[in-house]
């Protein structure tokens, strides 16, 4: 297919000259032209199954693993990292379409008062020198576009800023617990009439951690001793729901670890 957002790029290399009256001649956007010309390579993966389903969730869920697969060879043979952005399935003679947000489009924030939004914003230099490291994987994981991995790297994420070394997992349910934060996930999906209540994220997201990166596939023996069958399905088919959530939790994390480090330095 057409390369992706070539067009976009020069518009705003446009709006740039515009902005700030710099002057621009033909040459110089057909030069930029030529040098986006193959930026960001797009194509189809295309999955067809004999299986007859009536269900979207049971066909996303079979397809998905060798959705994966296909983005990991064109990983493989192109050097690049595949996102997905847009589906169609045909199924019982109905098309269906669903995009997959490459960005989230809005940060939910799991503080609330604005004094607490502006000293986080206020003191993010602070969080940089301090947090270096952390931040660094906070970054790698913003941009990892499997939503199960995601959930992993956030949870290092996590295991990094509240130096946990041992029982992680107590060790960053221990940290909220201490600052007055509750991890627990609560979602309600009107669009699929599904509610989630009360959910170890912190927990999920430690299994996972600890499973992917010692090789396992993931299954619902891990979980069953923390949540019901029916929530893991969902979260498995919708791992985009923890993923948001554990992103916050990173945030809120910095947030208050750069809180303590300051009432530290103040003693």
């Amino acid at each position: 297919m057409k390369s992706l957002y070539h067009n976009h790029y020069i518009d705003y290399i446009k709006d740039f000259f515009e902005t700030f009256k710099y002057k621009y001649a033909v040459s110089n956007i057909e030069t930029f032209d030529k040098d986006y010309s193959d930026n960001i390579p797009v194509c189809y993966i295309l999955y067809k199954s004999n299986e007859s389903q009536s269900n979207i969730l049971n066909f996303e869920k079979e397809c998905s693993v060798h959705l994966e697969k296909a983005k990991l060879f064109l990983s493989l043979i192109s050097g690049q990292s595949p996102v997905e952005f847009f589906k169609v399935v045909k199924m019982n003679e109905k098309i269906m379409y669903k995009t997959e947000l490459v960005q989230y489009n809005r940060l939910h924030r799991l503080w609330i008062s604005l004094e607490e939004k502006l000293s986080f914003i206020n003191n993010a230099e602070k969080i940089i020198d301090n947090q270096n490291f952390s931040l660094s994987l906070f970054h790698d994981a913003n941009k990892e576009t499997n939503h199960i991995y995601k959930c992993a790297r956030y949870f290092m994420v996590l295991e990094s800023i509240t130096e946990s070394n041992h029982e992680s997992r107590k060790h960053v349910k221990s940290f909220f617990a201490k600052n007055n934060y509750s991890p627990t996930l609560n979602h309600n999906n009107s669009v699929r009439n599904y509610n989630l209540s009360n959910i170890d994220a912190v927990e999920i997201a430690g299994i996972m951690r600890a499973k992917l990166f010692h090789g396992a596939t993931l299954k619902y023996d891990y979980f069953k001793r923390i949540i019901s069958v029916q929530d893991y399905n969902y979260l498995i088919s919708n791992p985009e729901e923890l993923s948001k959530h554990m992103r916050d939790l990173c945030e809120t994390a910095f947030y208050l670890k750069n809180n303590q480090n300051n009432e530290n330095a103040s003693r």
